[in-house]
């Protein structure tokens, strides 16, 4: 029944109006997100400004706390300014959470501090033990294996690609799934007493994304919003699509298609799309295609020519 304040960027929050949260904006939700449509939850509360949340968790004062790890980092460093805080929880997702990080963040807002690991097209997969850096793994949802690049399982105390196969998902099985991290196989005794499989040292990936112009990732947001909120009359021609940024100004949306687009799905895309930039958004295309290239070992839902290599 506690209250639960997240911190997000803009991107990974609900739109407002049709529009991302602008910044120092609270968004209230209904109970915990994900949690309370099965249980009774507390108030929860988000927010999307790093430089002020420090007072803006002041006057909030929620007893959990969940946020990526760098915005975890900063709110510790600015807590130590004579703030008082009610958190006694606190849960980083989403970006890999360094021990000299963790201590900094329970020692600050004295807090415990936990850490999950999962994806988007698996769900939540480990949990971090509470008495070591070690995640144990939800063998009743997904199986890990740690695996050399000739797919031969690791060693206990060697490191490899991450790869796993979820249980729980038959509209979509996804089998030996490489998830394009790097951790090192541990034994199954933990000193919190669990026997369950287990990983540490999450080495994570490189992730090119951060090099790409303002407004791209709302621009595809965009576009994954619209797609997720069409009816599925809308949806039913569509069989694959990928956004592909063709310059800083450019996009062309790719569909493969078994029939023609409807034209309010067209007309929800692009009153998404407008609705990102206050000034000339970026011109979009929508395009139908044969099939999406394979780039790498997975099908990606956006690319862009201005990627580094």
């Amino acid at each position: 029944m506690g209250s639960l304040a997240i911190v997000r960027g803009v991107e990974d929050l609900p739109l407002v109006d049709g529009k991302p949260l602008a910044p120092g904006v609270s968004l209230p939700m209904q109970g915990w997100p994900l949690i309370s449509p099965f249980f009774e939850t507390g108030r929860a509360m988000a927010v999307s400004d790093a430089e002020r949340i420090v007072d803006w968790l002041e006057e909030y004062q929620p007893s959990m706390l969940l946020g990526m790890a760098a915005a975890l980092e900063c709110v510790a460093l600015a807590a130590g300014g004579g703030k008082s805080l009610a958190i006694d929880r606190v849960l980083s997702i989403s970006q890999q959470l360094p021990q000299p990080i963790e201590q900094l963040i329970g020692k600050k807002l004295s807090a415990s501090v936990y850490e999950n690991y999962g994806c988007n097209e698996i769900g939540l997969i480990a949990s971090r033990s509470p008495l070591s850096h070690r995640f144990h793994v939800h063998v009743e949802h997904a199986l890990v294996e740690i695996l050399n690049d000739d797919d031969s399982p690791c060693a206990e105390g060697e490191s490899g690609r991450l790869v796993v196969t979820a249980l729980n998902n038959p509209a979509m099985p996804l089998l030996r799934y490489d998830t394009g991290d790097y951790a090192r196989k541990v034994s199954s005794h933990c000193e919190c007493g669990r026997t369950l499989p287990s990983f540490d040292q999450l080495f994570g990936r490189y992730r090119r994304l951060a090099h790409l112009p303002q407004n791209t990732w709302l621009y595809w947001d965009s576009v994954s919003r619209a797609l997720a909120g069409a009816q599925l009359v809308d949806l039913a021609p569509v069989r694959q699509y990928q956004l592909h940024q063709k310059s800083e100004s450019y996009y062309q949306l790719k569909l493969v298609l078994r029939g023609p687009v409807t034209s309010r799905l067209e007309v929800d895309i692009r009153q998404a799309w407008r609705a990102i930039s206050t000034v000339a958004p970026a011109r979009l295309d929508i395009i139908s295609v044969d099939k999406i290239e394979r780039t790498g070992k997975k099908v990606q839902d956006f690319i862009s020519d201005l990627l580094p290599l």
